[in-house]
Formats: structure tokens, C-alpha cells, sequence
């Protein structure tokens, strides 16, 4: 997408959410509707629709889900609303707690759901819509929910019905330290992140931190700087907006690194070739062991069919995406060279290939690791290009 189209697609988008919200402030939900029917045309096609931004998104589900309301009767739950704020307030309220109950987060499920329910008219259409588009295992969500609606069942869920699989793997080190490290400017998203990473399966003998890092200059800045003061035999460097789902992760990853001491780092998501264009989702043999949800979709189906990898264990890759970034030994980030928040992590790939070091992303036998909650309306510009030509001139010599 070219600069010129990316201001095109966002000025649009714009004034539509704008003139929703003054018809919604004068309760006029046909208005609204009206101008809504438009959204899709701008984001109803796949590359377009992971550009809204976040009150976009939250409206173009609610467009969808109005005709189903109307069909079945039920109160149609924009027109309890009289700004897009508080749409986009209630949507992301729902969306957190549905993911929070699922892997086990949410403490107090029922009273939460009742509060906001009370809170925000949102109809059961509604709710069970997010629970297909949003859940890892949207049946047993659904149930889940539905009990709680009617009063069955409290507590916690547990992580362990959702199919994760402990490995039964071995260490040879009693005892270690492991530091998740973590650059942000959210504090709502770090609350969420750190509580994701506290439900973790420890290894016995070892240790975990959680360190964010605020104000960081750039990524590469902030990550040196945790880098430099943090003593851990294992760093895993995360986005603020990453949930540790699968509770086993620590036990499949210090064994690997163990056995394999030529792996310097470990991700979720990468390649196995470097694309001439440096951008790593470019490349044709791709593997993930996440899954995105990027407000407008969940894709489940971004976990790879482990069936697709080299080795049995893992698949060794040339690049890997920064969401999720583990380490076993400090290489300095080029914080000279990549001074924003773009090609930071594909750098730090290559400095470790100039290391002598390995990069992999394991098999997602027990279950995908993560969740990357990524930012909507994440359009690549000329900040991002001024990074890509940086990479491409500094690297090209390691994979052309």
C-alpha cells in the first residue's frame, strides 16, 4: 500500500466513524446504519480489514452482528450507545473478560460477566458472536458462558481442558533464572501481559522476573538497557500486547535450549528464508506456533500443522518476528542502526547468525503458545520503509 492510499483508506475511515458518532449521540441508529453499510465496502476485503483501527473494528463487528439482532428479535445493542468511545469501551471490556475466563485469568468469572452485563446492553447475539470470532476453543467457551449465565458454574477455568499437553521434558540444570522483559507504554496492557506470564508452570530450581521497561527510546534501546542490568540465564523478550497462553511453555523451551546450546534464539513466528524485500512474512516457507487476533479476527489457523516441519522437535528458521523472542545468550540490539520500533528483531536475527548462533521456532506439539493481541490499523509507511532499506543495506551480504 502506498503512502498516498494508506492516507486515502484512513480519511475515510475517519469520517465515517466521526458521522456514527452523531447519530448515535442523536440516537438516530438508522443514520448510523446507513453510514456503517459503508465500512465494509472500505474493509470487507482480507487486506483491508486488519487496517481499521480499533473503533473501527468494534463497529464493523456490530454492523454484522445488527441484521442477526433485528431477525431475532433482541435488542440491537448499538443503540444502547451514544458515542463510539463507549462502543469501542464495551467491545474491548467483553473481548479482554471472554479471553481472560478462557485460559483461567478472569478471578471472579461471574460476577465480572453480571457487571458487565448490567453495565453494557449487549445482546446474547452479541456475546455468543465475539465467543466464535474470539475464543481459542469457541464450543467449550460458549458452554462455559452459557452456564455461567445461568448460574451453574463458577471459578476458574482451567488452561489444561483446553488441550495444552505437559511435555515430559528433562533438565539437566537444577536451577536457573528467567527474565521476561518488556517494553511498554500501556500499563493497562502490561497488567494483562504480566498476568498471562504469573500462570506459568515454573521449572523446580528456577526463577522468573517480570521487567518492563518504560520510556524506552526505541526497542532496540529499551531492550539493551534490560539487556545490561538484568542477571538471567534465559531472556525472552515480549510485546506488551503478547498473552502467554499454553502454561508450559518454560518446560518445553530451557530442555531445548539446553540440548541444542548452538540456538541462540527462539520465536513463535518466521521463516526459513530471509525475503529479498527483508520483510519476513514475504518469505514462502513461513511457521508459527501463535495465534494473531488483531480485533477484527482471531486466526486459529495461524498455528502451522506441526507435520510441516524439518525436524521433530523444532523447525530452524532465518528469521523471526519480534512478539516473542527467547535467548539464551546476550547479543547487544542494534540500537545504532534501528532506532524506532520496526526491523529491530530481523537485525537481531542476523546479528545472531553473525554470532554463530541458530534461530528456531519449536513444534507447537503441546499447543500454540502465545496470543498476539496486535494493534488494528497497523499500516506500514514511510517510517516503516526507511527501516527496511536500513536492514537491507546492512544485511543483504547474509542472505542474498
Amino acid at each position: 500500500m502506498t503512502e498516498e492510499e494508506r492516507n486515502r483508506f484512513l480519511k475515510i475511515q475517519k469520517k465515517i466513524v466521526f458521522l456514527v458518532d452523531q447519530y448515535l449521540n442523536s440516537a438516530d441508529l438508522a443514520g448510523a446504519k446507513q453510514v456503517l453499510e459503508q465500512l465494509p465496502l472500505v474493509a470487507g476485503s482480507l487486506p483491508h480489514e486488519g487496517m481499521l483501527d480499533k473503533q473501527g473494528a468494534a463497529l464493523f463487528h456490530l454492523f454484522r452482528i445488527m441484521d442477526e439482532e433485528i431477525k431475532r428479535n433482541e435488542v440491537i445493542t448499538l443503540r444502547s450507545f451514544r458515542n463510539v468511545a463507549v462502543v469501542y469501551d464495551a467491545w474491548i471490556s467483553f473481548h479482554n473478560y471472554l479471553r481472560d475466563m478462557e485460559f483461567g485469568i478472569e478471578k471472579n468469572p461471574v460476577d465480572r460477566l453480571r457487571q458487565l452485563m448490567a453495565q453494557y446492553a449487549m445482546s446474547m447475539t452479541a456475546l455468543l458472536y465475539m465467543v466464535r470470532l474470539y475464543a481459542y476453543d469457541s464450543e467449550m467457551l460458549g458452554k462455559k458462558v452459557m452456564a455461567l449465565l445461568n448460574g451453574e458454574v463458577s471459578g476458574e477455568s482451567s488452561r489444561s481442558a483446553l488441550g495444552f499437553t505437559r511435555p515430559e521434558g528433562t533438565f539437566s540444570k537444577k536451577s536457573g533464572t528467567v527474565a521476561f522483559v518488556v517494553c511498554t507504554n500501556d500499563d493497562a496492557a502490561l497488567q494483562r501481559c504480566a498476568e498471562y506470564v504469573a500462570k506459568l508452570e515454573i521449572p523446580e530450581g528456577y526463577e522468573v522476573f517480570f521487567c518492563p521497561v518504560y520510556e524506552a527510546k526505541s526497542m532496540a534501546a529499551g531492550y539493551n538497557e534490560a539487556m545490561q542490568s538484568i542477571v538471567a540465564d534465559y531472556k525472552i523478550y515480549i510485546h506488551q500486547d503478547v498473552l502467554c497462553i499454553n502454561p508450559y511453555i518454560l518446560l518445553e523451551l530451557i530442555p531445548f535450549f539446553e540440548e541444542h546450546p548452538d540456538v541462540g534464539m527462539v520465536g513463535v513466528a518466521g521463516a526459513k528464508d530471509v525475503d529479498p524485500s527483508g520483510i519476513w512474512w514475504n518469505a514462502h516457507h513461513k511457521f508459527y506456533n501463535m495465534i494473531l487476533d488483531n480485533l477484527i479476527r482471531c486466526e486459529n489457523d495461524s498455528l502451522m500443522d506441526p507435520s510441516c516441519y524439518d525436524h521433530d522437535t523444532w523447525q530452524e528458521v532465518s528469521v523471526l518476528d519480534g512478539a516473542f523472542l527467547a535467548t539464551s545468550v546476550d547479543i547487544k540490539w542494534r540500537e545504532d542502526l534501528f532506532d524506532g520500533w520496526h526491523f529491530y528483531d530481523v537485525s537481531q536475527c542476523m546479528e545472531m547468525k553473525k554470532a554463530g548462533k541458530r534461530l528456531g521456532i519449536l513444534r507447537p506439539n503441546s499447543g500454540a503458545w502465545i496470543i498476539h493481541e496486535e494493534n488494528t490499523g497497523n499500516l506500514l509507511g514511510e517510517e516503516y520503509d526507511k527501516y527496511r532499506k536500513k536492514f537491507t543495506e546492512e544485511y543483504h551480504n547474509l542472505y542474498e
